[in-house]
């Protein structure tokens, strides 16, 4: 599950470049959109295939696994994460490309939003509070991301006073 895998991803990452002494943050700021990009373009097929299919609603796709028209969640997150990554890259030209982890942060906070909105629009049985592991780790990617971002303030605000 590539929703699910965006937090490995990351945190190997991070780990691999810290290791090589190459700037974090910066690092993160260039992977956190290739990879939101780069999921929201491969999950096209499921569109073909019928996974990941919402609930039943009569003017909905087809799911050939649901055999109804269901919402199109699948849609919804392409576009949104082609938006996502949109907004990121206008967000680092604005910070003349900084690489500060303001790009990474604030991708973690929208990629969480995101995949808690479409566990919650997907016709999945849900275990907890009505998520699947995958809406579980959206929440977790946006509390991640709302912590970077305060770390990074309180940084700049530290920096600021120096």
């Amino acid at each position: 599950n590539m929703g699910i895998a965006f937090g490995i991803v990351m945190i190997s990452l991070a780990a691999i470049v810290y290791s090589l002494r190459v700037p974090v943050l910066l690092s993160l700021d260039a992977a956190v959109p290739a990879y939101i990009l780069g999921r929201g373009l491969a999950i096209t097929g499921c569109i073909f295939y019928g996974c990941c299919y919402g609930h039943p609603v009569s003017w909905g796709i087809y799911s050939a696994v649901a055999e109804t028209c269901v919402f199109p969640t699948v849609i919804l997150d392409i576009l949104a994460s082609c938006g996502i990554v949109i907004y990121l890259i206008v967000l680092a030209g604005k910070q003349k490309y900084a690489g500060n982890g303001t790009v990474a942060a604030m991708g973690m906070v929208l990629f969480g939003l995101l995949r808690l909105l479409v566990d919650i629009l997907r016709d999945n049985s849900k275990w907890l509070l009505l998520l699947t592991a995958e809406g579980i780790f959206g929440i977790a990617y946006l509390v991640a991301g709302c912590l970077l971002l305060r770390a990074i303030w309180i940084r700049g605000e530290i920096n600021e006073a120096n």
